[in-house]
């Protein structure tokens, strides 16, 4: 199989077998790269010291068969550093880097790196430094991730920084984030599309999303995050325009909240067909299954529900205590909905709105046994 216009290994001389570092094979690919080129990584184990700077208009490739989610066998294609990791003078402590155009010099915007059937492990990286799998610095537009894997980093999987000016215009197909320290996501671009993306027993949020305006996910899990399943905000250095969408998403007991909108900008926000069960493992009083605080924006809650649950070998507390807790004058919206705590439906204060109508449920109590009750007055 032919990998790539550019093969790391047969034309660059990397080592596939985790002895010797790829670190000058890998700069000679990007310095070899033409735009609207691919880098080709076949099946095997390159093991890096430092940040692989991936350049705009050039893609990366490896073999269709690397793993997804199926074990930690580290097969296919596998990008894995070394256990004397550096950052060096890299702005971004990550496996591989996308640098904004200034920063990396370039003479076109940095945009359009593509990655594809590749699998980024952070399991021989040293603890004590945040290491993310893919990151990338201020205005890094269109990237496209397709069946990527990234687990074990020492940081988040997947993160972007915006010190400057946004990203925008990132695709996210079958990328899975696993076992890593910080978030699952650390994402801030606007107009971007995340599709059956995953991330599970992440550090803190799987997905941590902030000024991601115009966006659209889709089929999304997040499950045994270490707080919530998904945080969204909305902060920018400019005016926001554009609504977000969470359809058909999902979550399985994060320790924090399932869905967390928090303060910033005013824009719309609409859950459909989304379920959150068993989040809230850490039993904190004010943890539910969708918490709406201080969100200035209106959350149209759709065809969703939210269930509680223990651990699956039936250990831990029957969690959330509430399947909803609106506060800080927030607005939201419920139809078709069926939500169950396990102490209660609902907690809602005066400064806030909750409306609903008559297709949606709320419920207490263990999933076996729901106990019917009013909603909101």
């Amino acid at each position: 199989m032919i990998y790539g216009d550019i093969d790391v290994v047969a034309d660059c001389g990397a080592d596939p077998t985790w002895h010797v570092y790829c670190d000058d094979a890998f700069a000679e690919a990007v310095r070899g790269a033409r735009p609207g080129q691919t880098i080709g990584i076949p099946p095997g184990l390159y093991k890096t010291r430092g940040p692989i700077i991936a350049p705009p208009y050039v893609g990366w490739e490896g073999s269709p068969a690397t793993p997804l989610v199926g074990s930690w066998a580290e097969y296919g294609s596998v990008i894995k550093p070394g256990p004397d990791w550096a950052q060096g003078d890299c702005p971004l402590n990550a496996v591989i880097a996308m640098l904004d155009q200034a920063t990396g010099g370039y003479p076109t915007r940095s945009e359009e790196q593509h990655f594809r059937n590749l699998l980024l492990s952070g399991s021989a990286l040293p603890a004590g430094q945040p290491v993310h799998g893919i990151a990338s610095l201020d205005r890094v537009s269109r990237v496209q991730l397709r069946d990527v894997h990234v687990g074990r980093m020492t940081g988040d999987g997947i993160h972007q920084e915006y010190p400057g000016d946004q990203p925008g215009g990132w695709t996210g197909f079958h990328v899975f984030s696993r076992y890593n320290a910080g978030h699952g996501y650390l994402l801030r671009s606007a107009d971007s599309n995340w599709t059956k993306c995953l991330s599970t027993n992440s550090g803190h949020d799987g997905w941590h999303l902030d000024t991601t305006g115009n966006t659209e996910y889709l089929g999304c899990r997040s499950e045994w995050s270490g707080r919530s399943g998904y945080r969204f905000t909305c902060r920018n250095n400019r005016t926001a325009a554009g609504g977000v969408a969470f359809t058909g998403c999902r979550t399985d007991r994060s320790a924090g909240n399932g869905f967390l909108a928090a303060p910033g900008l005013a824009i719309p926000l609409s859950l459909t067909g989304c379920t959150f069960k068993r989040d809230g493992a850490s039993n904190g009083a004010g943890d539910a299954g969708i918490r709406i605080r201080d969100f200035p924006g209106p959350v149209t809650i759709t065809g969703c529900q939210v269930f509680p649950g223990l651990n699956d070998d039936g250990t831990g507390t029957v969690t959330p205590r509430q399947a909803i807790r609106v506060t800080g004058g927030s607005r939201a919206v419920f139809a078709g909905c069926y939500l169950q705590g396990r102490e209660r439906a609902w907690q809602a204060d005066e400064s806030s709105s909750t409306i609903y109508d008559r297709t949606t449920t709320w419920a207490r109590g263990p999933t076996s046994a729901p106990v019917i009750v009013p909603g909101p007055g």
